[in-house]
């Protein structure tokens, strides 16, 4: 929806978070899951949340994804994730695995944030 010259996603149209998503959007930090709907409910995975924190910071490089399951990472954050992690701001679990379609949890999202601070503030 276009409210104001401003795009709105109908699931965050009146929300306390409107302004917001329309600024990250406004910024290309953000996408919606469609057109219309931004996804405010759902849960985010792993792989989306690196690519938001990559065009937040401006990375974007090309390279080879050495985790285990680096063929389940989608082609749109291949990039996002390969930067990130070669930056040392993500990284995978243990077992060489990444869980790009796993949701990131609160302390993993903290040290996240804590690593791209150090790198990018």
């Amino acid at each position: 929806t276009i409210r104001n010259g401003t795009i709105t996603f109908k699931d965050a149209e009146g929300k306390w978070f409107e302004g917001y998503v329309n600024a990250a959007y406004e910024r290309n930090i953000i996408s919606g899951i469609d057109a219309e709907t931004f996804g405010a409910g759902m849960a985010i995975t792993r792989e989306d949340i690196v690519v938001i924190l990559a065009r937040t910071v401006g990375e974007n490089s090309e390279g080879d994804l050495t985790f285990k399951d680096s063929a389940q990472i989608s082609q749109y954050a291949r990039n996002a994730v390969f930067s990130l992690s070669k930056k040392g701001v993500i990284s995978g679990y243990p077992d060489g695995s990444f869980a790009p379609k796993s949701s990131m949890t609160r302390a993993e999202a903290a040290v996240v944030i804590y690593n791209l601070l150090n790198i990018y503030a």
